[in-house]
């Protein structure tokens, strides 16, 4: 009798153990499925972006030429069991373990989404689908979640993913559930299995992952999908998710490589992870055709289709009703500007993640500034921005009239340009980034008041108006301007600190400080931002030189190879952007402190602006 007992308990246990899975056959599982959903891409720029012309010997850019191999569409909810049995120790371990299976997918609005719902008695939307754009940003998220008590109502939890999740999900995206239990489901109104029935016929792929002994097996098999070979695993404790953690890899990703997720980001690998991932901001000239198709075409798409262009038209208004509201003045120039462009650039990567805004060095071709290829009118591969007017509105290129127009607010004109005259060189650029410390005031009215302000007029039409942020030239233009910022901040911790890191007063239209951007590898929703350096070379006194080359010079050499490094600054330059009369008497002197030439004002104002009144502030989702 006793070995009968015996026998009995030695088969109980072993069936008991033989419902868990070991931590590496459930990694190699999910390492699959991670590829098979995601299709998430970790390569090197060459791999990503392609080198060199990118289209074949008659091939024209279009939507799809331009988009193509953009990461899989997916919205991603994962369901976090926080009932009593739980504890707030092993729901810390969850939140590592659920972060780890974000990591495995490209977060951005225009790839994956990640929504997180936690339930015990009742079930809370931890956040939606918009709330963050990137990795990062969902880290963030899962880390701000606390942990509550109560009974188990797993059903009542799928029933809210059900309906107020999964049912607002676009109709090419793939729906992906995982859920994450230690116990059986209770006190609840709707039944686990029907639920979960009703997602799967919806489209909804389900990973259901039992912790612990008090799991009901045959609940997990009703939750997941088929085959649940792959889609229901059982580990016997909570330790056991972080051990999963660290077998499950990241396909590609070696420690202390630079590699490029599938939206584009240069990243680091620690530990088989993608880590400190920057959007690249790229010289126009410098990207491949495709990298420039793919770019107009996103804005081409974000001023006009829905649902990207009720926020796009939003966005580009703001800076015409703010304009004389501050953010052309010392407080707040550098800082705004660099705000701005990071929500216009998460506008675009709405329509696909791997759009960031490229700058214009104009400093490279100053003699000729716009007999670049940054003016080409190929509407066939889509590679410039078009002429000038003629006589003002533009009439070639992708954002020619008739057919591409204005915002709203602009009265949807068209676009106008007439360019005149010539840029600063690449040696004032750098006058203007040997300003020290001390030097603050000279080295922010030599980069807003002198350079600045007189690009903006030398391309005219739109770029000297009210509405010159409608101009798609205008991001060009004001990437450079930040990158040129971000260089001086980058000779030392103190120029990064400097001025605007104590600012902590709201900048007009926004919720954001001047100390909230002052950092590029900081930026608002998580973003870090990097600038490549131009591959272009300088040229002075018919010889070429590197802008390493350039740095080491003198100002006395610099004026020996270029004795007219800063242009007549046109009177428009002042007068249209309101530059305070005190500013304009210093103009002299802070020309030869930067420069070692006395600044010349010529021509007459074109254009009086209106003064207008500034909006609510603009918070785009995402």
């Amino acid at each position: 009798m006793l070995i009968k007992i015996f026998t009995i308990i030695v088969c109980m246990s072993l069936t008991a153990m033989a419902q868990f899975d070991s931590t590496s056959k459930i990694a190699v599982t999910l390492d699959e499925s991670f590829r098979t959903i995601s299709g998430n891409v970790i390569g090197n720029e060459r791999v990503l972006f392609g080198n060199g012309p990118s289209f074949r010997r008659g091939q024209c850019c279009t939507d799809k030429t331009a988009f193509a191999g953009h990461p899989s569409r997916i919205d991603l909810v994962i369901a976090i069991d926080e009932s009593g049995s739980v504890g707030s120790r092993n729901f810390e371990i969850m939140k590592t373990f659920v972060h780890d299976i974000t990591s495995h997918f490209v977060v951005s609005y225009s790839a994956t989404r990640v929504a997180v719902v936690t339930w015990s008695t009742k079930t809370t939307l931890e956040f939606n689908f918009d709330k963050y754009i990137n990795n990062e940003g969902v880290k963030k998220g899962i880390k701000r979640i606390r942990y509550s008590k109560g009974w188990t109502a797993t059903g009542d939890a799928l029933h809210f993913i059900r309906k107020s999740l999964f049912s607002r999900s676009p109709r090419n995206a793939k729906k992906v559930l995982f859920v994450l239990t230690d116990g059986r489901s209770n006190r609840q109104r709707y039944q686990p299995a029907s639920e979960a029935n009703h997602l799967k016929r919806s489209g909804v792929e389900i990973f259901a992952f039992g912790i612990g002994r008090s799991v009901r097996d045959s609940e997990l098999v009703a939750i997941a999908s088929q085959p649940t070979i792959t889609h229901k695993f059982r580990v016997e404790k909570f330790s056991d998710l972080s051990s999963l953690s660290h077998l499950i890899s990241s396909s590609g990703c070696r420690n202390r490589a630079t590699v490029y997720d599938a939206c584009g980001r240069k990243c680091k690998c620690k530990h088989g992870r993608l880590a400190d991932c920057k959007r690249v901001r790229k010289n126009f000239l410098d990207m491949t055709d495709l990298e420039r198709c793919r770019y107009i075409r996103a804005v081409k798409r974000a001023s006009t289709v829905q649902p990207f262009k009720s926020e796009y038209d939003q966005l580009i208004g703001i800076h015409e009703q703010l304009f004389f509201s501050g953010i052309h003045n010392g407080d707040f120039f550098l800082p705004w500007h660099r705000w701005y462009i990071l929500a216009y650039e998460n506008v675009l990567r709405k329509v696909d993640c791997r759009v960031t805004v490229p700058y214009w060095d104009w400093s490279l071709d100053s003699d000729s500034p716009f007999n670049t290829d940054v003016w080409n009118s190929d509407l066939c591969k889509y590679t410039g921005l078009g002429g000038s007017g003629n006589p003002s509105c533009v009439t070639t290129g992708p954002f020619a009239s008739p057919g591409w127009k204005l915002t709203p607010s602009a009265q949807n004109a068209c676009l106008r340009r007439g360019f005149n005259g010539i840029t600063p060189d690449c040696t004032a650029i750098q006058d203007v980034l040997d300003a020290t410390i001390a030097e603050f005031d000279d080295f922010h009215i030599g980069l807003e008041v002198i350079l600045h302000n007189t690009v903006h007029v030398r391309i005219g039409g739109t770029m000297r108006s009210l509405e010159s942020s409608n101009a798609p030239e205008f991001f060009f233009h004001h990437g450079f301007v930040d990158k040129i910022w971000g260089d001086w901040q980058e000779k030392g911790l103190s120029f990064k600190r400097h001025e605007y890191y104590s600012n902590t007063t709201s900048m007009p239209g926004t919720f954001y400080t001047p100390r909230n951007v002052h950092d590029l590898e900081d930026q608002p929703y998580c973003a870090r931002v990097c600038y490549q350096e131009p591959k272009q070379r300088c040229k002075l006194g018919g010889r070429s030189f590197s802008l390493a080359e350039v740095a080491r010079l003198s100002l006395a050499d610099r004026l020996r190879l270029d004795p007219n490094p800063v242009p007549e600054i046109p009177q428009e330059a002042l007068t249209n952007f309101g530059v305070p009369k005190s500013v304009v008497q210093r103009l002299s002197q802070v020309g030869l402190r930067l420069f070692g030439v006395s600044i010349k004002i010529t021509g007459r104002n074109e254009i009086t602006p209106i003064r207008t009144s500034p909006r609510r502030p603009f918070a785009p989702r995402g």
